[in-house]
């Protein structure tokens, strides 16, 4: 997958992971990929993945690697 844009690359990490979520390839309360493995799937950095994961669980999007019911 390629990341490219105007928007930081933790940005548009966050908005696959969003979009994921909505399409349902990530359920409500099922466990989403490690950081490794989206660092390895992305081609991004292990420090891109987490600040993407942070802001995601700041947001009460995910948490501790579970999806939440929205």
């Amino acid at each position: 997958m390629t990341l490219q844009g105007p928007k930081a690359l933790y940005e548009q990490v966050k908005i696959i992971i969003m979009d994921r979520i909505q399409s349902g390839e990530y359920p409500p309360d099922s466990r989403i990929p490690s950081e490794n493995q989206l660092v390895k799937e992305l081609s991004v950095s292990r420090m891109t993945v987490n600040r993407a994961l942070r802001e995601l669980a700041l947001y009460c999007i995910v948490k501790h690697g579970t999806i939440r019911e929205s």
